[in-house]
């Protein structure tokens, strides 16, 4: 869990996506904001960024760090990992239609020119972070019936 906590972290402050022009970088985008090479034909999409994105990944970090702490509790500790997957379920469902929306604008801005979109580091951690919330709730809940074992031996 303190793996999956960190990689979120890395995810918040790394870029999720780039566009490419003629194998340069017009654009990209993280967490937080949008960002447009200077100069570059797609100026006018400097926006406010996709909040939505940091706002999820802000909360499964605090059910990370919940869930952490609650060691002696592991049936909550399921729960909140349960809910921190629904999370990370919803998060990559929204980066996708971010992504999608954001392609469509860079399409209509660049008509005539070839451009590429391509994923970057920050877009995998949510994967992985989804993995290993779903190893620690099987060990856990693998954990739990070998504590009640051993309590009806008693």
């Amino acid at each position: 869990m303190a793996i999956a906590c960190v990689l979120c972290i890395l995810c918040l402050c790394s870029d999720l996506g780039r566009f490419m022009v003629a194998g340069v970088e017009a654009a990209s985008f993280s967490n937080f904001n949008f960002n447009v090479v200077e100069g570059g034909s797609l100026s006018s999409m400097a926006e406010s960024g996709p909040w939505g994105l940091s706002i999820l990944m802000f909360m499964i970090i605090f059910l990370l760090i919940i869930a952490i702490m609650l060691f002696r509790k592991r049936m909550r500790q399921v729960r909140l990992l349960s809910l921190s997957c629904i999370l990370l379920v919803g998060y990559m469902i929204t980066y996708a239609f971010i992504a999608w929306v954001y392609d469509s604008k860079v399409e209509a801005a660049l008509q005539p020119e070839t451009y590429s979109f391509q994923l970057t580091a920050g877009a995998i951690y949510p994967v992985i972070v989804f993995i290993l919330n779903a190893m620690a709730i099987h060990y856990i809940k693998k954990d739990e019936a070998l504590v009640r074992s051993l309590d009806r031996l008693r």
